[in-house]
């Protein structure tokens, strides 16, 4: 309506089953909104082929999400090991999963270590509970910025066992501040992580997860190995200063688009 560009940046943690509906509207709605945008922006290459079976004549770009690595200071080999959850606790998040596997851990033999749990939502009672009953493990509720920097440069393994995800800031976060990694391949999370950066099981499987976390603390050095892998990974490919650059180059390609047509409609 206005003639400027329209650039659609889609980010939602959903987006799989988004963009599988069986309606035949939203699918129209879908095919519509991204045709008639001059860029799509997505967080992950599978995304972008999503996008063009929708709407075959888009050409989708991928731009990461991105976090300051500058901010942490990893503290690695900590001693003991330290497990962090720091998300909302919800199912999506798979927090259920989580106090499943932390609970079986004392069965798997696993050295000493201790456990964080911070953030807030409807599942928090499960936290508290697991507070009471598991002397290493304490429950920090909201944190402020400088606490949940504090908390993830210190841990050794941050664990989101999400069933939906697009690009975690959070795994970000948790990779800038130094930390292994034990997660879901869902969303993004397949194209940030490998076998160097992380251990993955399947969304929805606490024994799985126990297993993998068992794992995880049998053997420091890996822990402290695919830290050092993460942070250099942040630094190289998620910084700000990197991912802006990509934003820049494509709002600026556009503006140059607009200004070269109105010069030659004058």
């Amino acid at each position: 309506v206005w003639r400027r560009p329209v650039v659609v940046h889609l980010h939602a943690a959903e987006f799989e089953a988004f963009i599988a509906t069986e309606s035949s509207a939203v699918a129209l709605c879908q095919r519509v909104a991204f045709s008639a945008s001059d860029a799509v922006v997505c967080l992950a290459d599978d995304w972008t082929e999503a996008v063009r079976d929708r709407a075959p004549g888009v050409n989708p770009v991928v731009v990461p999400n991105a976090v300051d690595p500058g901010v942490y200071r990893p503290q690695h080999g900590t001693d003991p090991p330290r497990i962090l959850f720091l998300a909302d606790l919800v199912e999506r998040k798979g927090f259920p999963e989580f106090v499943e596997a932390i609970a079986r851990l004392r069965d798997r033999g696993v050295p000493e270590h201790r456990v964080d749990i911070a953030g807030t939502g409807p599942l928090a009672d499960r936290a508290r509970r697991l507070e009471r009953t598991r002397s290493n493990v304490e429950f920090h509720g909201y944190v402020d910025e400088d606490t949940k920097r504090r908390l993830l440069d210190r841990a050794s393994v941050y664990v989101l066992p999400s069933r939906a995800e697009g690009m975690p800031i959070s795994v970000l976060e948790a990779m800038a501040g130094g930390n292994a990694l034990v997660t879901t391949p869902v969303g993004a999370l397949p194209e940030i992580v490998g076998d160097e950066h992380a251990i993955t099981v399947a969304p929805g499987d606490a024994d799985a997860l126990a297993d993998a976390l068992a794992t995880a603390l049998a053997d420091g050095d890996r822990i402290d190995e695919m830290g050092r892998t993460n942070r250099a990974l942040v630094a190289n490919r998620y910084s700000w200063e990197r991912v802006s650059d990509r934003l820049s180059e494509l709002y600026l390609g556009l503006q140059r688009g607009v200004a070269d047509g109105e010069r030659g409609q004058g």
